[in-house]
């Protein structure tokens, strides 16, 4: 492990243990935002099922390993596609160097940096606005913020009718 993540760390070492092979963008961004989704519940979608199929060798003699980040997510794909997976901490380090020099495996002119910072804010938010939208519990939220906001504002008055009173006391005993 601090062997990989030593060599994360330097994209000419990181390129020597790990290869971009394909890349497929998506066509906008609620179909980056569906995507997202159903990988967080873990199901596969029809796109990432399509994409694997096409790079991925799936014969019967090639000995693979799928890594993956999500573990329902991978016994997901590990049922559609018959592929073995694993989740390792490995993996997880190899990811994490993909997303660091990502931009830099693509080589292409039409990815810049800002393009890509601008698409995963994008996402984020989009990501977070759908999260929020979904929880059940967001109609009493506002409640619960304005009951935490006058517990806050009765600690502060408190505290500062407790130093009134004691400045007071020094300039007036």
């Amino acid at each position: 492990m601090p062997k990989v993540q030593k060599q994360i760390a330097d994209f000419s070492s990181f390129s020597q243990i790990c290869h971009l092979k394909a890349f497929y963008p998506f066509d906008s961004a609620p179909v980056a935002l569906s995507n997202a989704m159903s990988a967080l519940e873990g199901k596969a979608t029809e796109e990432l099922v399509n994409f694997l199929t096409e790079y991925l060798p799936l014969n019967k003699k090639s000995k693979f390993k799928l890594g993956l980040s999500d573990n329902k997510l991978a016994q997901n794909l590990n049922e559609v596609l018959e592929v073995k997976t694993t989740t390792s901490a490995v993996v997880l380090e190899l990811m994490r160097g993909l997303r660091e020099h990502f931009v830099t495996f693509l080589k292409s002119e039409e990815f810049a940096d800002e393009d890509l910072e601008k698409s995963r804010l994008g996402l984020g938010h989009a990501f977070s606005r759908n999260q929020i939208s979904l929880d059940v519990n967001r109609n009493d939220k506002p409640i619960i913020q304005s009951i935490n906001l006058l517990e806050l504002l009765d600690k502060d008055i408190n505290t500062f009718s407790m130093r009134v009173k004691e400045w007071y006391s020094w300039h007036f005993p």
